[in-house]
């Protein structure tokens, strides 16, 4: 009997090495090497560790749907709740419990191990309901936009801060710090990409909208878990926020997308639209000038010099060019002193695609020198031969000037350009704005 109980336990053990083992490899939420130590003194208490192994089964169940569960939540009279964090939140409830009741009777050695049971089980509690409530907030942020009610978006942020207010104020146990993470990686994208939506629906600030912006990008760029350095197929579980692997994408990852992309598209009419308001300035615009005012101190202070709003349709192959909306990059070229001299007039791009390197070393050179040029008018259109490129500018303030790059294997008359503007702000569903900037070619 004692010899099938020792069975028992060490096949408890060997399943929870590989669950934590598997938390571990996926960004996830425990650290193998500092939990084994509890694992293996935990051995004798086996009705608490299998209550614990199976809480954490359940947990980690609930975090592979999570994101189903945000999708499922936007659809109308949806029920919010999920089995396995309902599992999850009773077990490890069961955990704190029969661990205080046994830490009577332990010895000292072992009650600092069960304490750290009970604090764990009870911190991914207040997680679990954390997630619930990150849920609701998806939920009520979709139905009351598809009503339009106002005041909705900025309603959302502030519950939003406030959940960030309870549940990540205090101190969490290093255990599960990985997981905090990613929690607060997902608030940090969400409350951004809400400032940036009252920014450019409700106050029509383009420099608001513009610091959101960059610091979505920011996130995006340069957060590990976004870049593809491993295929979903390499992980026996869902990492959290990974990048899309073929057509395989996160729901909770293509909501950001989207949502950010639409966004985008807004900031571009803004921006434009406030510029085209300056066209003729007289007194009755004191609302637009202070508008202008405002953006020209805001350029002045981090947009030195000039910015380029690039549209480069070189990187689509044929009529395949999608998407709205900019990517925010900064300038990379610095093995070329004269290159990198250029390109130090630019603090950022905004471009879409996103500009890989050797485009973007292929352009920004023609593109400074054009940007600096004199225009005869507030458009341009040049033609480089050496690479085949045509470039047409508009110079929509002193300080953006907006450029589509396209190839051409001559020089065409501005009709054709014009038109070749046109058909790429068609696909880009941004033909208002387009429109507005090639007219004077014609």
């Amino acid at each position: 009997m004692l010899n099938e109980t020792a069975s028992s336990n060490e096949k408890i053990y060997s399943q929870n090495q590989i669950l934590i083992q598997e938390y571990s490899s996926n960004m996830s939420k425990f650290q193998f090497d500092k939990a084994k130590t509890i694992i293996e003194k935990s051995k004798e208490n086996s009705k608490i560790f299998s209550l614990f192994h199976q809480a954490l089964i359940n947990f980690s169940n609930g975090e592979k749907n999570y994101n189903n569960l945000v999708l499922i939540s936007q659809r109308y009279g949806s029920r919010i709740g999920d089995r396995h964090y309902e599992s999850a939140f009773l077990a490890f409830e069961q955990v704190s419990k029969e661990t205080s009741s046994n830490q009577r009777v332990q010895s000292q050695e072992n009650l600092q191990d069960l304490s750290c049971l009970i604090e764990i089980s009870s911190q991914l509690n207040q997680l679990i309901e954390f997630r619930y409530q990150m849920i609701m907030l998806y939920s009520e942020l979709k139905d009351k936009e598809l009503r339009h009610e106002k005041g909705s978006v900025e309603l959302a942020l502030k519950n939003l801060q406030d959940l960030r207010e309870k549940y990540f104020k205090k101190e969490f146990n290093f255990l599960i710090e990985n997981l905090i993470s990613s929690f607060n990686l997902e608030i940090n994208i969400l409350v951004n990409l809400l400032n940036c939506h009252i920014a450019l629906d409700y106050k029509l600030d383009c420099i608001k909208s513009i610091v959101a912006i960059k610091k979505i990008n920011d996130i995006f760029n340069n957060q590990p878990v976004f870049q593809a350095s491993k295929t979903l197929k390499e992980n026996k579980s869902f990492i959290p926020f990974s990048k899309p692997v073929h057509r395989q994408q996160p729901q909770l990852y293509q909501w950001f997308k989207i949502y950010y992309k639409a966004l985008l598209n807004k900031f571009s009419i803004l921006m434009n639209d406030s510029f085209m308001k300056f066209k003729d300035i007289n007194n009755d615009m004191k609302e637009q000038i202070s508008l202008y005012s405002k953006l020209m101190n805001f350029t002045n202070k981090f947009l030195p010099n000039f910015t380029a709003i690039l549209f480069d349709s070189t990187l689509i192959d044929g009529n395949n060019f999608r998407g709205n909306g900019y990517e925010v990059l900064r300038p990379h070229v610095k093995s070329d002193e004269e290159l990198k001299c250029d390109s130090d007039l630019y603090s950022f791009v905004f471009s879409q695609p996103k500009l890989i390197k050797d485009s973007y070393e292929k352009h920004i050179k023609n593109v400074v020198a054009l940007v600096k040029s004199d225009f005869d008018s507030k458009v341009k259109y040049h033609f480089d031969s050496g690479n085949r490129t045509s470039y047409y500018l508009c110079k929509i303030s002193d300080y953006y000037t907006f450029i589509v790059i396209f190839e051409m294997s001559k020089q065409e008359p501005k009709t054709k350009v014009a038109s070749m503007v046109q058909e790429i702000g068609t696909e880009l569903n941004l033909s208002s704005v387009f429109c507005s900037f090639n007219q004077n070619l014609k």
